[in-house]
Order: structure tokens, then C-alpha cells, then sequence
């Protein structure tokens, strides 16, 4: 539970490993709020020292100057990054700025920190049958039918239980439930912005959607947003063959991985199930 990045692929493993079925499980996503962006020093540090305390005390006293390096390299970043714009905050405590080292250092640090969030908030997903995050995302399928009152309370205790480690309400965690209209009708939730609910015919999960089989078993499938359109490399690129190979092979698996297979369409190649993603490295 304590890993940030679990692939889609392996929820799927899980679903049709579990025995989930729409009639003994809820399907809920949980999202942080600007979770990259509000990410600052002091939570990292925290996390370091967190995950390094069952290390012999020589190595962590060497562990900890690690984010002391980090935090000389803020104390030397003039502008910061705050609420929705930059501004110079050359006075300001560097433990209290925004992670600006690099874009791909900064999303490290931020992953770290929401490890840790994870990890001191393993009690809250001990009845699901599986929690597959994905950075500052997260599907998790829960035990029961439960009501969307059931999910607002969840989402609340989950939520202290974040602020206690960080010290603070940030990352703001939000909650959408899948459900039937018939068990949406509660005060409660509609006076939360935090909560939502899916009525539709599919619950979207990060690269894939999910939708329940006549038989009431879950199946996945890719997920194209709302006028989404697929692009591949040009031709013209200056890319090897070998490369093109294997972007075309590694893309092949991985729709296979995403795409549950029923007696309806097991004999079909995957260019009839899945025809847009295949026809774009044509185009391109």
C-alpha cells in the first residue's frame, strides 16, 4: 500500500482474481488535490526519516543529510511556485516552499511524500478487496454495498488521518463513489464538494474505465476522453526502426493488458476490439 504507481494492468489481475461482482463491492477513486504543486520540503524530509527509521543508526544520521542538499538548493531558488502563480520568495523558509529542484526531481519527491501518506494510512483500505494507486490517483473496490453517507465518512476519517503526519490539511483527498441512481439521494453528500457520485454505464479509472457484464462481473476497457485524439510518431521521425518496433509491440501488449476478454470477442484480432488505437500509427 505504501507504493504510489501501480500499473492498470494489475487491477484487472485483481478484479478478476478477488471475486468481485456490482452486487458484493462499491467502486470508489480517490484524487489529490494539486498534489505535485503543493508539495513542499518539510513533508519530504519527514518521509525520509520515516521510511529510514528501522535502519542502524549510522545510516540514518548519513540518510538524513540527503534532504539537507535539497534544501540548499531552495534556499537558492528565487521564485517559488504559489497558489497559481510564481512569485520571488527569496526570505521565505525553505522548508516551507514549494518544491521547484526540476520538474522530474520535484515529482520524485512528491511520490515520496505520498508513500508516506499511504503508509500511515494503511487501516482505512484494510476492507477492500484491492487499492491500485496511480500517483495522486487511486482506484480502490470496497467490501459491501456500501451508501454514499458510508463513502462521506470514509472520506473524512481518511482525511484526518492524512493530516496528522503532514501537519496540516494539504493534499486535500477527494472521493467519487460508483453507484446506482436509486442510492444517491443523501444530504449529506450534496453538501460536500469533496464527494461525488458516478451514475453512468462505466466508473473511469487512470489509462481504462470500468463497466459491469451482464453476468455482474467486472470488465475493463480502454478509455478515450471526450474528443480525444490519439497521436504516434511520424513516420518522418528520426527514430530507428528498432525503436519503432518496439513502441509498436510494447503499445500492442499493453491494450492487450487493458482489455478484459469475453466469449465475445476472444476470437477477434485486437485491431476489430480496439480499432482507433490502431489506426493512428497509421495515420501518423
Amino acid at each position: 500500500m505504501s507504493k504510489t504507481t501501480i500499473q492498470a494492468s494489475n487491477l484487472k489481475e485483481n478484479l478478476e482474481n478477488q471475486g468481485v461482482t456490482c452486487n458484493n463491492s462499491t467502486m470508489a477513486s480517490t484524487g489529490a488535490e494539486d498534489f505535485h504543486p503543493l508539495a513542499r520540503l518539510k513533508p519530504v524530509t519527514n518521509t525520509v526519516c520515516h521510511f529510514s527509521k528501522e535502519q542502524s543508526e549510522e545510516d540514518q544520521m548519513a540518510i538524513k543529510h540527503c534532504p539537507d542538499l535539497n534544501k540548499f538548493g531552495m534556499q537558492s531558488t528565487p521564485l517559488a511556485f504559489v497558489d497559481k502563480n510564481h512569485e520571488c520568495d527569496s526570505d521565505r523558509d525553505p522548508e516551507e516552499k514549494v518544491l521547484t529542484i526540476g520538474e522530474h526531481e520535484s515529482a520524485w519527491l512528491a511520490d515520496l511524500a505520498g508513500a508516506c501518506v499511504l503508509d500511515n494510512t494503511k487501516s482505512h483500505f484494510r476492507k477492500t478487496k484491492c487499492c491500485n494507486p496511480c500517483r495522486d490517483d487511486g482506484t480502490a473496490v470496497f467490501n459491501n454495498k456500501l451508501s454514499c453517507d458510508d463513502m462521506l465518512k470514509w472520506t473524512t476519517k481518511f482525511q484526518n488521518s492524512v493530516n496528522r503526519p503532514v501537519g496540516g490539511n494539504c493534499p486535500q483527498f477527494t472521493c467519487s463513489v460508483w453507484t446506482d441512481k436509486s442510492r444517491t439521494k443523501s444530504a449529506n453528500e450534496q453538501n460536500n464538494p469533496k464527494t461525488s457520485v458516478e451514475t453512468g454505464n462505466f466508473f473511469p479509472c487512470p489509462d481504462a474505465e470500468l463497466v459491469w457484464a451482464t453476468d455482474g462481473n467486472p470488465q475493463l476497457r480502454l478509455h478515450l476522453k471526450p474528443k480525444q485524439q490519439l497521436k504516434c510518431l511520424n513516420a518522418d521521425s528520426i527514430h530507428t526502426k528498432a525503436c519503432f518496433k518496439t513502441i509498436s509491440s510494447g503499445v500492442h501488449k499493453r491494450l492487450s493488458e487493458l482489455t478484459t476478454f469475453t466469449e465475445t470477442n476472444k476470437k477477434l484480432p485486437l485491431d476489430k476490439i480496439l480499432p482507433q488505437h490502431f489506426q493512428a500509427p497509421q495515420h501518423a
